[in-house]
């Protein structure tokens, strides 16, 4: 689900911020931001970045990118036990 969407122009200012699910502070985008700064082409940029809390998708377009910005969110399936199941073993 998407927590934030994010606008930024092509200097890296942020245009439009919206919150869905809580705040969320501008530092993901000066992370995005790093990463387009750092690449020699914006178009170089990978489509989705993984950082420790979050996922930034972005797609640029017409000089601007719009950045949803997704919770990292780990999914660990249960491990089913003889317990849990007494009729397998």
């Amino acid at each position: 689900m998407i927590n934030s969407v994010f606008v930024m122009s092509s200097t890296g200012e942020v245009l439009i911020e919206k919150h869905y699910r809580g705040y969320i502070g501008r530092t993901c985008c000066d992370l995005f931001w790093d990463e387009v700064q750092g690449a020699a082409h914006p178009q170089e940029v990978k489509p989705v970045l993984v950082t420790p809390k979050y996922y930034l998708v972005h797609v640029q377009r017409y000089a601007i990118y719009p950045i949803p910005h997704y919770l990292n969110l780990i999914y660990k399936p249960r491990s089913k036990t003889t317990s849990e199941n007494p009729g397998r073993q």
